[in-house]
């Protein structure tokens, strides 16, 4: 006898199984495709934000960095300023010291001036004083030797005068060159 025979409904049980384990099969099958389509899509999705993620921090990793190197080149200015201000500050030091040092040295040197000055006028006065006191003389000794001439009369009087008068002004310019020299000095 045949299978058939002794199982009649197994050979239709057995279709409708395999029709349904087709179905299943096909179904399953479906799902799984819709699956991995679906899964392929959440992957390029997951990809695309890690993307743009990935954009986003080196996006401002580099603004980072951009302001890290801002502040560092801040930085070394401010270091090079401070440096400058620092110098600026010795050498205005050093300078004001210089200064302080030839303005001792000029006043020294205008008190030595001075005193040399003080030391020629007196000088100059002693010999301007010894001038007057000669010039007296003579003066007093023309006089004597006017009222003696007068005495005996004659024209030479007024001669002798005009020389006394001459004289009188050489020692006048004489005394007063030397004045302005010493002035000068």
């Amino acid at each position: 006898m045949s299978s058939e025979n002794l199982f009649p409904d197994l050979h239709q049980k057995m279709s409708k199984k395999i029709a349904q384990l087709t179905k299943v099969i096909f179904h399953l099958n479906s799902k799984n495709e819709d699956n991995q389509d679906d899964l392929s899509a959440l992957a390029d999705a997951y990809e695309s934000e890690i993307d743009s993620i990935l954009r986003d921090c080196s996006g401002k990793i580099n603004k980072f960095k951009d302001r890290l190197d801002e502040r560092k080149a801040v930085e070394r200015e401010q270091k090079c300023v401070d440096e400058l201000a620092k110098r600026h500050e010795e050498e205005k030091k050093e300078a004001l010291l210089e200064w302080q040092g030839i303005r001792k040295d000029l006043l020294a040197e205008n008190a030595k001036l001075k005193k040399q000055h003080e030391a020629g006028v007196k000088m100059m006065v002693k010999d301007i004083e010894g001038i007057k006191s000669e010039f007296k003389k003579r003066v007093d000794a023309f006089n004597e030797t006017v009222k003696k001439l007068e005495k005996r009369g004659g024209s030479t009087v007024e001669d002798m005068k005009a020389k006394h008068q001459r004289e009188i002004a050489d020692h006048v310019k004489e005394a007063n060159l030397k004045y302005n020299e010493m002035l000068r000095e």
